[in-house]
């Protein structure tokens, strides 16, 4: 399921661009539905500056995280737009010097430079969503791509912002069921931590829907009454609110 460097390069470099895009003056007070509190400018910052700390840490080949006070901060006004494409060119080229069995240090589990391919892939998908929703209607995703962000999420995410946020262990299994292709995935907590296999299996809570409805839906973008649900509704709704 998972994809090649140069998918993952593709769809930064795409994603990126249409989120450029949108750097307008008159959008950067619109209010970002998928992120409650911030604004696009805010969304924005925090991209342009994730940008910027991994093309560092990927520059440096750094064996720590690079310290957040040397990232630089968004300048605002007029200049926003700049700063932004700066920082995705920046991303781009050090994404590009990087071989994906390449060992580097990353927040995950993951230690290889193809953690940092895939998760810049889809942050910055998901965020050029929420972007866009942020001021109309969003584009939706390529459902293999959806399909290998779901992988992502349940294999790599998850467990992440367990390990560093100390996000919800739910209780009770769910399977997930991928709709317009191939795509199935069983999920459960033992011992607090994630388990999961690319299997169909019964489960306390079972949701269906296209790969693209399944990652909205794991990153709290869209609500389960626009997906299939079946068994415990209750048990479905905590493993969507993970991402918190």
């Amino acid at each position: 399921m998972r994809l090649s460097k140069a998918e993952y390069m593709a769809a930064t470099a795409r994603e990126g661009e249409e989120f450029a895009c949108l750097i307008r003056p008159e959008h950067l007070a619109a209010a970002v539905p998928g992120c409650p509190g911030w604004d696009l400018e805010r969304l924005v910052g925090h991209m342009g500056r994730l940008y910027f700390a991994v093309a560092e840490q990927i520059r440096r080949r750094a064996v720590s995280r690079v310290p957040k006070e040397e990232v630089p901060h968004p300048p605002g006004g007029a200049e926003l737009d700049g700063w932004f494409s700066e920082s995705l060119t920046g991303l781009l080229e050090q994404l590009e010097s990087l071989e994906p069995d390449e060992e580097i240090w990353t927040w995950a589990n993951e230690q290889t430079g193809g953690f940092y391919h895939r998760r810049m892939a889809h942050e910055t998908a998901i965020h050029r969503w929420d972007a866009q929703s942020a001021i109309g209607d969003p584009e939706g995703f390529n459902g293999n791509f959806a399909a290998d962000g779901v992988d992502e999420m349940l294999y790599v995410a998850i467990p992440m912002m367990q390990e560093l946020r100390n996000a919800a262990r739910p209780e009770g299994s769910l399977h997930l069921h991928r709709t317009d292709g191939e795509g199935e995935w069983l999920c459960w907590m033992q011992d607090g931590r994630l388990c999961v296999k690319r299997e169909h299996g019964r489960a306390d809570a079972a949701v269906r829907g296209t790969a693209e409805q399944l990652i909205l839906a794991l990153w709290e973008r869209i609500g389960l009454e626009q997906l299939e649900v079946f068994g415990d509704g209750e048990v479905a709704k905590a493993w969507m609110a993970v991402s918190n």
